[in-house]
């Protein structure tokens, strides 16, 4: 079982829309909401982005579809095995 989340599902949505939305510095938004690094905020703006098709990439139900292999590696840039 994996940890308990420390921000909710609720929470997450509003820094997310504070910056697509209204167009704020990830910086600003996770120093004015007490996130612990903005590198986290980041990685959530970076996955909204891909789950609403403003990003190239696989969503959450992609990486789960294919156990997290889409996130590791994907076609175009997997390594050879020479």
């Amino acid at each position: 079982m994996g940890r308990p989340r420390k921000y909710s599902d609720g929470f997450r949505r509003r820094a997310i829309d504070e910056v697509l939305e209204r167009g704020r510095k990830i910086n600003e938004v996770a120093r004015d909401l007490a996130i612990g690094s903005p590198e986290t905020l980041r990685n959530w703006v970076a996955q909204a982005q891909r789950e609403r098709g403003l990003d190239p990439g696989a969503s959450s139900e992609e990486i789960a579809e294919t156990g997290g292999c889409a996130r590791r590696w994907p076609t175009s840039s997997a390594p050879s095995r020479s």
